[in-house]
């Protein structure tokens, strides 16, 4: 987990790239009308409207092709169909209204065995756990396994800070809820979520 040091590229980095590649095509495209004589005699007025309705076509193409490209890395990274998971997760809900804790759990355990990356199952479980069937330590397994993922931002600190608060109610270790705040703000310097996390880590450090 203290290896995780996984490359970000920020949204407005991101739309920086895409204007310079849309302008690049413009400007390519533009030229080849030129060289082929086909908008030499027009006035300027003629030219800047073409040079524009080719920014806005090939802008359409750049975001098309972004969009199916994030579509096909999202679809690798997370192979679950949409709403797959929201339906066993609605069935478990059912069994664990119903005192059926244990068949709750095997719901979430098989869905885990065939999706082992699958982090909100894996929280889920541990909710679970740690809630209707008093069991904490089998919580921190699964919410430590889920980190092993090394989840996206929001589940990552979702994931600690839920650690955290288990550490802190059910297991009276302060110490290391601290430690889980700490690895918030040690990952995501400068972020919203690190300030707060840093906050609770100095009081509950300062209390021990």
């Amino acid at each position: 987990m203290a290896g995780d040091k996984r490359l970000s590229i920020p949204g407005a980095t991101l739309f920086v790239y895409m204007v310079m590649i849309e302008t690049l095509f413009t400007v390519v495209l533009f030229a080849v009308l030129i060289g082929s004589g086909r908008i030499g005699t027009m006035d300027a007025v003629q030219k800047a409207l073409i040079l524009l309705a080719l920014f806005l076509v090939v802008d359409a193409v750049v975001v098309f092709a972004y969009l199916m490209f994030a579509r096909t890395i999202v679809s690798l990274m997370y192979p679950v169909r949409l709403g797959e998971f929201e339906g066993l997760h609605k069935k478990a809900l059912r069994l664990s209204g119903a005192g059926q804790f244990d068949e709750a759990v095997q719901l979430y355990r098989e869905w885990i065995e065939m999706h082992p990356k699958d982090v909100e199952a894996r929280f889920e479980l541990a909710r679970l756990l740690r809630g209707p069937m008093k069991r904490p330590e089998g919580a921190v397994a699964e919410l430590t396994q889920a980190l092993d993922v090394q989840p996206a931002k929001p589940w990552m600190v979702k994931t600690l800070e839920e650690l955290a608060d288990l550490y802190l109610r059910e297991l009276n270790s302060p110490a290391r809820a601290a430690a889980m705040f700490k690895v918030i703000s040690e990952y995501y310097p400068g972020s919203i979520e690190a300030e707060r996390a840093k906050k609770k880590s100095d009081a509950l450090s300062g209390a021990s």
